[in-house]
């Protein structure tokens, strides 16, 4: 995992504070956050301060979760 850079400044974000940033993204169907529905697969952080968050959800929901991306 690149999480967890050695250049630790006031800015850098923790795991925990973007995934709490990801849950506050409802799925407009169940009212659940991301995290809580269990679509977050992976959390990164790239060395240049990209998160990268990659999501799987099941087959079927990814219209209604395109208003979801949008947030």
């Amino acid at each position: 995992s690149h999480y967890g850079s050695s250049m630790n400044t006031p800015l850098t974000l923790s795991q925990d504070a973007l995934r709490a940033a990801l849950d506050r993204v409802h799925d407009p169907a169940s009212g659940e956050g991301l995290v809580s529905a269990g679509y977050l697969a992976s959390l990164d952080l790239s060395p240049d301060g990209k998160v990268i968050a990659t999501l799987e959800a099941p087959p079927g929901i990814a219209p209604r979760l395109a208003k979801a991306r949008q947030e």
